[in-house]
């Protein structure tokens, strides 16, 4: 972008997260990044004294509706109940859900052995829908699939509409 126009500025959203992994990264950045809009609130001071490009806290969008995302009585009691919940997070990329799949099928296949019947989701986004799938026909118990944002952030939405089922 700078060799095709230098007046344009880059700003990138959403900052690495130099504080954890890779400090150094953050001076790096400040040759080829004039700004960097922050999700976190201490994210300005840390690129600020790692020599990083300067940064602004925006924020996070669901930070705005944490309460709505706290659990209601109903949600609360269901994390009580059987069978336990648990919830897939493999990523957004098809890099790591192709690597990251076959582990967490392992492990929710040891868990049930050991604790009993689960309920396993994993909230996911449309494109990503086929290759969780086409890998979960395989696991013990087949986990519910939640795309739809609204599913996602209603209450008990990971409550399961139906017992979950064995696969064949």
């Amino acid at each position: 972008m700078r060799a095709a126009d230098p007046t344009i500025a880059i700003v990138e959203y959403v900052s690495p997260s130099v504080w954890a992994w890779r400090p150094g990264r953050a001076r790096v950045m400040r040759a080829y990044i004039d700004h960097i809009l922050a999700l976190l609130p201490f994210e300005p001071e840390v690129h600020r004294r790692l020599g990083g490009p300067p940064c602004t806290y925006v924020g996070h969008p669901l930070a705005q509706e944490v309460s709505e995302l706290r659990p209601n009585a109903e949600e609360a009691r269901r994390r009580q109940a059987a069978p336990p919940v648990l919830v897939v997070l493999p990523g957004s990329r098809q890099g790591e859900i192709k690597r990251l799949l076959p582990v967490f099928a392992d492990a929710a296949t040891r868990l049930a052995q050991r604790i009993g019947p689960i309920e396993i989701v994993v909230p996911t986004v449309p494109h990503l829908v086929d290759p969780i799938a086409n890998a979960a026909v395989a696991w013990p118990v087949r986990p519910r699939i939640v795309v739809e944002t609204a599913d996602k952030r209603r209450p008990c939405a990971l409550r399961a509409p139906r017992s979950p089922s064995p696969a064949p």
